[in-house]
């Protein structure tokens, strides 16, 4: 058996396969039979989950059907490298689990550079944070970091 990574795009669309064009619902119906008749078998990641995380702080609404799609889809098969270790992990890891875990952890992480300093008391350290924050934003790109996004631009 095959196994494939598939980009959290693709388990999007084969969730909302009804609402697809009819070439492409046709492949995504088609790759689903193949993963149902395990023909290939598909595999989530942290990245799945670190998306997720990140579409439950924009609208949590959505989260349980992409969970439910990602279990479906992978029966629980993930592939990870946790943090502290050198290899990646392929294991069976229920994604609600991993999804929980995950947002625990994001939880007790600083969301941002600024954020890093917002819980010190000590007056001193907070202005050091902000002079760093402030000269980051003072540094100018180089020019030809700036063409990389001309063809091509994010967001």
């Amino acid at each position: 058996m095959k196994i494939v990574y598939l980009d959290w795009n693709v388990f999007n669309k084969m969730e909302k396969v009804g609402e697809q064009s009819s070439p492409l619902k046709e492949q995504l119906s088609e790759l689903e039979v193949l993963i149902q008749d395990k023909r290939i078998a598909a595999v989530y990641s942290n990245a799945h989950i670190s998306d997720l995380v990140r579409g439950y702080l924009k609208n949590p609404g959505y989260i349980p059907d992409h969970l439910n799609t990602l279990r479906r889809l992978t029966n629980n098969l993930c592939i990870t490298q946790y943090w502290g270790e050198s290899k990646t992990r392929w294991h069976f890891r229920d994604p609600q689990e991993y999804f929980d875990s995950a947002l625990e952890d994001r939880d007790s992480t600083a969301l941002s550079f600024s954020t890093l300093f917002e819980g010190l008391d000590d007056p001193l350290m907070r202005a050091y944070g902000e002079i760093q924050n402030i000269s980051l934003k003072l540094k100018k790109i180089d020019p030809g970091f700036r063409k990389i996004y001309t063809s091509n631009k994010i967001g």
